[in-house]
């Protein structure tokens, strides 16, 4: 089934947004994160094609359940619209690993939608906001929610009209994931008074320091399977050395050794 036709909309509108009077962490994050790269796209009064990746994407009717629902890539801004009266939009989220997860959507004022979206789980498990970031400038609406700590698994985003009334109108959305969980995994060979490569076992593609204090000895990156091996000059008998895995969202973990 084809999308139905969107009315042209006039030019790219790319966000703009100023947090300067917001101290909510939400705020801080959407502008270190992927806000300004959301838009409304340039969309042509023909029936709506898949986008550029590196753009945008459109969701694909019919979405309007769990079981047609529209995957969606972390990090993606998507279009979409609600075809027929009471329509709603199903999209699908794959999160790997416990992090924070925020959901921007975004509209034109003057449209004849308003747009309203949640977060639920397969069984339709509606999750709570902690935290709401609202703005309105230019006459675009944008509203953003974030959920903390949220567990590996797949979850659905179900958006719709307030109004559940056809319009042809366009809207978009955003999903943006932060990675908060720190490597599992840090374990550490013995380490003599005449070793000069630690090694040892952490997350794949950690980075991995070594360090005397403050001072750096070594580093290096685990290979695809977590090993790594981090050079440095031979220490004395009885300093303490800490050794930290970083991953590549900073997360990091720690172990200290003497060397023996």
């Amino acid at each position: 089934m084809k999308k139905v036709v969107f009315a042209l909309v006039s030019s790219v509108l790319l966000f703009a947004l100023t947090f300067a009077s917001i101290s909510t962490e939400t705020a801080q994050a959407a502008t270190e994160v992927n806000l300004t790269q959301m838009k409304l796209p340039l969309l042509k009064q023909s029936s709506i094609k898949l986008a550029s990746a590196d753009d945008y994407i459109v969701e694909d009717e019919p979405n309007d359940s769990i079981r047609n629902a529209n995957k969606l890539p972390l990090n993606t801004t998507i279009a979409g619209a609600f075809s027929t009266d009471f329509d709603k939009d199903m999209y699908k989220i794959a999160v790997k690993e416990t992090g924070t997860l925020r959901i921007a959507g975004s509209y034109y004022g003057s449209s004849s939608i308003e747009l309203i979206f949640g977060l639920s789980d397969k069984n339709g498990k509606i999750f709570e906001i902690d935290d709401i970031y609202e703005d309105e400038e230019d006459d675009l609406v944008t509203q953003v929610f974030t959920y903390e700590n949220v567990k590996p698994g797949t979850y659905y985003i179900k958006a719709m009209d307030s109004g559940q009334y056809f319009s042809g109108d366009p809207y978009v959305l955003l999903v943006d994931y932060e990675d908060t969980t720190p490597p599992k995994t840090l374990t550490v060979n013995k380490v003599t008074s005449k070793t000069t490569t630690v090694t040892g076992k952490t997350e794949a593609k950690a980075i991995v320091q070594v360090k005397l204090g403050s001072k750096v000895l070594g580093k290096a990156t685990a290979d695809s399977k977590g090993n790594f091996k981090v050079k440095i000059k031979a220490q004395k008998k009885g300093k303490k050395l800490t050794i930290i895995a970083s991953d590549k969202a900073g997360n990091s973990k720690k172990v200290s050794v003497t060397v023996k």
